[in-house]
């Protein structure tokens, strides 16, 4: 399958050779200081950055495992906020997972994440580097703090944004993803998800996604509206919100949503 991206044609089999290639190359300048995370993958040691803090305490919790040990079929996990991979690599350990697409936009992070995929030699995750949304703009800018690598979101503000990142076209996550099987998401994009899911909704694999694991904030993207938004979206989506508990506080929280049975007419 091909389509155009930047003005030149490119193909799946191009993507995953490259990724595939760039990732053989990684491993024979493995990183000399990793640590084993909470969750079991290990991870490129970034003692000033928070996010790499939180994932080696597990201080996200448990939900997402959680969801995945759940699954009782084949799946595929897309990741849409990877940062350096920690929920990418679970996934990846999972014996039922078939692939994972990591997605991260910030160019620093997303060499750390592809250094996390070639450390544990999960080679089932796909990385990608981009932003999902439903902009209408080939680039997104994004703030960055390499002290809290997790909390760059994309900004409008030209003073605020830092980098600069793609925004990837539908074509190509449909064609990473593949024609079938159960799809499950996580979303932790800082601000932006309603927009991620508006985007997300016109992929030809959408039909196909069972859960959505997703931040539900009142932090980030314009407080409690943001978060109801989020919430609404989902639900005129046809997803509704597992009762199983929260990861979170009240107000900024992880989420399971679940796609809603159809039943007889």
């Amino acid at each position: 399958m091909a389509f155009q991206f930047g003005g030149r044609p490119v193909t799946i089999e191009r993507i995953r050779n490259s990724a595939k290639a760039r990732l053989n190359r990684l491993r024979w300048r493995m990183p000399s200081h990793h640590v084993r995370s909470a969750y079991g993958p290990r991870l490129t040691k970034r003692p000033n950055d928070l996010t790499f803090r939180f994932s080696v305490t597990g201080t996200y919790g448990k939900l997402i495992p959680d969801v995945l040990d759940g699954i009782g079929e084949r799946f595929v996990f897309l990741d849409i906020g990877a940062n350096a991979g920690i929920f990418s690599l679970v996934a990846a350990s999972k014996g039922l997972c078939e692939k994972v697409v990591s997605i991260e936009p910030v160019p620093r992070t997303f060499a750390t994440l592809v250094e996390n995929i070639a450390l544990n030699e999960a080679w089932k995750i796909v990385p990608l580097c981009g932003a999902i949304s439903d902009m209408n703009t080939p680039l997104v800018a994004l703030t960055y703090n390499a002290r809290h690598s997790g909390a760059s979101q994309i900004s409008d503000r030209s003073s605020a944004a830092t980098v600069v990142a793609p925004v990837l076209p539908l074509a190509l996550l449909d064609a990473v993803l593949g024609g079938n099987g159960r799809v499950i998401v996580k979303i932790d994009v800082e601000g932006h998800e309603v927009n991620v899911l508006k985007a997300l909704n016109g992929a030809g694999f959408f039909a196909r996604v069972t859960d959505v694991i997703i931040e539900v904030s009142a932090f980030t993207g314009g407080g409690a509206d943001h978060a109801a938004a989020t919430k609404n979206v989902l639900q005129s989506m046809g997803f509704a919100e597992r009762t199983t508990p929260k990861q979170g506080s009240k107000v900024h929280y992880d989420a399971h949503f679940v796609r809603k049975a159809v039943g007889p007419t």
